[in-house]
């Protein structure tokens, strides 16, 4: 089947670094959930089988949303993606955690608790939401609950070399 990938700069790096072709992602470095929704039509015209949504840092970036509130904008995301394509598979990613140093950082407005909340309400609301959640969150967390420092060199993001983890971590929940 055809499957779509939608959302921000771990996104964009399936298809950088050459995992799945430009056409099957929709990315922005700095997506977030409001701008996600202006993709819809461009997702749906697609016809896909699976669409795959991995966004909401940013929202939390903006320091006036909980992590709630932007699980709530992905349900209402999904909820959309579902109408317009009822037979579609919709699984929404975890957001991955950040490190400690990062979310130290006095321009930083993202905390790990957030993610957590929107992760965990994400996961509460999976079928209220008519979609799958994949957690994989857990997998690139350190032992104080944080992203591993090994696998991210700006507290955030992920090292090329982790895509292939990320991927299966993905495909191995979505199957």
């Amino acid at each position: 089947g055809k499957s779509v990938f939608i959302g921000d700069f771990v996104v964009s790096g399936i298809s950088q670094f050459g995992f799945v072709g430009d056409s099957q992602v929709v990315s922005s470095n700095s997506m977030t959930s409001d701008k996600l929704t202006g993709y819809i039509d461009d997702i749906v015209s697609q016809s896909p089988d699976s669409v795959y949504i991995m966004v909401g840092i940013n929202d939390l970036n903006y320091g006036t949303r909980s992590g709630e509130n932007v699980a709530e904008r992905i349900g209402s995301i999904v909820e959309s993606l579902k109408e317009a394509i009822p037979s579609v598979k919709v699984y929404v990613v975890s957001l991955l955690p950040i490190t400690q140093s990062f979310e130290a950082k006095s321009n930083v407005k993202i905390t790990q608790a957030a993610i957590d909340e929107a992760n965990s309400t994400l996961a509460a609301r999976a079928t209220e939401y008519g979609m799958t959640f994949i957690d994989i969150a857990d997998a690139f967390k350190d032992e104080s609950g944080y992203l591993n420092t090994d696998v991210s060199t700006g507290g955030y993001n992920l090292n090329h070399n982790y895509y292939p983890f990320f991927l299966n971590n993905i495909s191995g929940a979505s199957n």
